[in-house]
């Protein structure tokens, strides 16, 4: 009488059993079975969305909170960004809901008055999530940070900010990778 294992439900033969065909099929397309499920869920992992996004030449008005908009794709693995709303990404399904490390960054280009300080923000749904500021003459900025992006539509986007100087031609960019199902 063929018994069944506890925690995998892989069937088998007890050893005062004698080996069948269907025995040895039984077991074999139980541990395929198995290894199919495994080998999904590997892929499904290393799978998940990640997008780069950036704008290499992005006027940042002084003292005005500015919304980055991108005008070049990096990467995106599952469509989080649209050019139709450059200035966002966006989950898109709940399939890519989830925690993500998102990095936003600013380096300018100006060739006149440095700025005095400077902030940059990534904001989830409008709302300020993470922020740096910087004081002195800040002409690279950064910051990073995990978000949780829990449903469909959700997005992030990032601010900058800038007083001193001018007007000035930036190099923006915004990175998200998903580190975590929900």
């Amino acid at each position: 009488m063929p018994g069944t294992t506890d925690v995998q439900l892989l069937r088998y033969g007890y050893d005062t059993d004698v080996l069948t065909h269907t025995m040895q099929a039984n077991f074999a397309d139980d541990v395929a079975t198995k290894l199919t499920a495994l080998d999904a869920q590997r892929t499904k992992a290393l799978k998940r969305p990640s997008v780069y996004v950036q704008n290499n030449s992005m006027n940042i008005p002084i003292t005005t909170v500015t919304t980055a908009s991108f005008n070049f794709e990096g990467w995106d693995t599952h469509g989080l960004w649209n050019i139709g709303t450059p200035t966002r990404l966006v989950i898109p399904t709940s399939a890519e809901a989830g925690l993500y490390w998102v990095q936003a960054r600013v380096s300018s280009t100006f060739g006149g008055t440095p700025w005095t300080q400077g902030e940059i923000t990534i904001r989830k749904n409008g709302g300020n999530t993470l922020r740096t500021k910087y004081i002195g003459n800040p002409y690279r900025m950064n910051v990073e940070g995990i978000v949780w992006l829990g449903a469909a539509a959700d997005y992030v986007d990032m601010a900058v900010y800038h007083e001193g100087g001018g007007s000035s031609s930036c190099d923006v960019s915004l990175r998200a990778q998903k580190i975590c199902e929900n």
